[in-house]
């Protein structure tokens, strides 16, 4: 019983939020002021929370995130901005990356350059904030290692370049300007692509997923069909026609997966309304989540 009002209150804070900080700063305590301090931070780990915007010189150079670092970047409503650097990259990912923005309105800025944000061999995990890029060669994400964007937007002639590697995309993705996939010469449409038109578009050797969950019922067994990172939780529940959870059910964490996996429950279909959430560990979706009416069905 304690399990279940505790998955209860964790489903409906993720209801209520896009995503949850990982960091707060305790009162007073002041994040990087300059481009040397923000590096310093990012390679100690943890999270980074940004107090004020941070903007590099002509003599800075991209800031790296080294193999065997993990950190989570908080804009926090401010922003990064990159664009007076001499280097090709703002962010260079060769460890782990995760760029949240817990108060809104914060951007990762670029202008010219080749990409605001080059995964060389790492993994980056977009929730939150804004990244703008101006005149980039490739685009605003280089993708040449592991890279998930679940949130946030993208302002960018071209918002992801695939050298290589694996792009896990959430349907549909806030973007401003063309979201385009390229090989280097060709803009792909500017929407989310199946892996069918990702591959018929010549780009073979990498690999879109997009998130998505779906369920049938068959009787009172209900199957979830889904597309999921590692590390996701997948989660059904009922409610009343007053629209009040009646009752919620965690379907276990999804592996990672390339095609349409399932994963069954048995149920009984009192409810009014059945959902089935995909949810990353913080609780935040990571797609719309699948919704039936249990008794007409």
């Amino acid at each position: 019983m304690k399990t279940k009002r505790l998955l209860s209150l964790l489903l409906a804070l993720c209801m209520a939020a896009s995503f949850l900080s990982l960091g707060v700063l305790a009162d007073g305590e002041e994040g990087p002021a300059t481009w040397d301090e923000l590096q310093a931070a990012l390679e100690a780990g943890g999270t980074v929370t940004l107090t004020r915007d941070v903007t590099a010189a002509a003599n800075d150079y991209a800031l790296e995130i080294s193999q065997d670092v993990d950190v989570t970047l908080d804009l926090n409503g401010h922003t990064l901005n990159g664009s007076a650097l001499d280097s090709s990259d703002v962010l260079l990912v060769e460890g782990a990356l995760t760029l949240i923005d817990s108060a809104g309105g914060g951007r990762l800025s670029a202008d010219g350059g080749d990409d605001a944000v080059y995964v060389d061999g790492g993994s980056f995990t977009m929730i939150g904030g804004t990244i703008s890029v101006t005149g980039a060669e490739f685009g605003a994400v280089f993708v040449d290692g592991s890279v998930v964007i679940g949130g946030g937007a993208i302002s960018a002639d071209n918002a992801v370049h695939m050298a290589s590697g694996t792009l896990y995309a959430a349907a549909p993705i806030s973007v401003t300007a063309a979201w385009g996939f390229t090989d280097g010469t060709d803009v792909y449409p500017a929407r989310s692509l199946t892996q069918q038109e990702f591959r018929d578009a010549g780009l073979a050797g990498k690999t879109l997923y997009l998130f998505g969950v779906s369920g049938r019922w068959d009787g009172d067994l209900l199957t979830a069909q889904y597309n999921a990172p590692a590390g996701s939780l997948l989660i059904a529940a009922a409610y009343d026609e007053s629209g009040r959870q009646a009752s919620v059910w965690s379907l276990g964490n999804p592996a990672t997966r390339g095609a349409a996996s399932e994963r069954t429950g048995l149920f009984r279909r009192h409810g009014a309304i059945f959902k089935l959430l995909l949810v990353d560990s913080s609780y935040a979706p990571l797609c719309d989540p699948w919704e039936n009416n249990a008794e007409t069905e």
